[in-house]
């Protein structure tokens, strides 16, 4: 997502092959290996993948990730002393 000056928000989900754990259960027809569905936001892979999860989490997990992503952008903000405008903001709108 394009914030403007500021940094992207990116979310993103890899699937990475793994090897078959050997206690794992296969079904017949199973090969080798099996897929992760993991996270990648702009700071990286976040070590964990979305198996399992409904459409309902999945669309909670990228909320969370965005408002952490704003959150972290309004502390930079805050710690190189630049003012923090809101979009309802009056004050900045039209700029």
């Amino acid at each position: 997502m394009d914030l403007g000056g500021e940094q992207d928000f990116t979310y993103q989900i890899w699937p990475r092959r793994g090897a078959m754990p050997a206690f794992a259960l296969r079904a017949t027809g199973a090969g080798p290996h099996y897929y992760r569905q993991e996270v990648h936001i702009g700071e990286g892979g976040q070590g964990y993948d979305l198996a399992g999860y409904t459409q309902e989490q999945v669309i909670g997990e990228i909320l969370d990730q965005y408002e952490r992503h704003m959150f972290f952008l309004h502390t930079q903000r805050e710690m190189s002393g630049r003012e923090t405008r809101m979009p309802d903001d009056s004050a900045t709108a039209g700029r």
